[in-house]
């Protein structure tokens, strides 16, 4: 009994990280586990092929968590799996489709459910309001330029994170606490106001007339 708990152990972790690998690597899938990666994908996959993959996700994590749990079928637990992979392989994708997928995951989803985070998006717009909001209420009137300004040039570094973190992986898994992102952009708009002042204005009226020049 025990060596065939340990074989229907073994056909289940291989077949299921064998799932993510190709999920993964043509889909671009992100998170950890295979349900992650399943969810993360999701939109490019049918509802059938996405209740098979969670069956296996399931079967799998009660095997490894659950002491008592035993495959209760493992025949048809291969035949899912065989099924599966072939669905996935038959599966035609785009670059376009590709990049889409991961810029909708990365500003909407909270990969992570063991730690308390925000998605990336709540970010975004917090570094593009709060520059507006401090200069607004703490500063005069005649600085709202200068603030418009700081709220598109944190948008902007923010965007262009957003972007540097889905091209590459190391930067992307470097990035998953999307709070510090945050914290890097508040600060560097924060110093560029405080301590550049001269400076700032000068970059802000470069910045309009960049702006004007392409307008016309």
């Amino acid at each position: 009994m025990q060596e065939k708990t340990d074989n229907h152990y073994a056909i289940v972790i291989s077949a299921s990280k064998d799932l993510e690998n190709i999920l993964e690597k043509k889909f671009q899938a992100v998170g950890k586990g295979l349900h992650e990666k399943v969810t993360s994908v999701e939109a490019q996959l049918s509802e059938l092929l996405i209740r098979r993959l969670c069956k296996i996700a399931s079967i799998r994590n009660k095997l490894v968590h659950e002491k008592d749990y035993q495959l209760a079928n493992a025949v048809e637990f291969e035949v899912d799996y065989n099924w599966c992979k072939s669905q996935l392989d038959e599966i035609k994708i785009s670059r376009g489709g590709l990049w889409l997928n991961r810029i909708r995951h990365r500003l909407f989803t909270n990969s992570d459910p063991d730690k308390t985070r925000f998605p990336f998006f709540f970010w975004l717009i917090l570094s593009l309001l709060l520059p507006l909001i401090l200069t607004k209420s703490q500063l005069h009137n005649e600085y709202w330029q200068q603030a418009l300004f700081l709220a598109t040039t944190s948008l902007a570094i923010m965007v262009a994170i957003l972007l540097l973190s889905i091209a590459f992986r190391y930067l992307s898994q470097w990035l998953k606490m999307s709070w510090v992102v945050f914290v890097l952009t508040l600060a560097i708009i924060l110093y560029a106001y405080f301590k550049l002042p001269l400076e700032f204005q000068d970059l802000e009226m470069a910045f309009s007339q960049l702006l004007n020049g392409v307008i016309r």
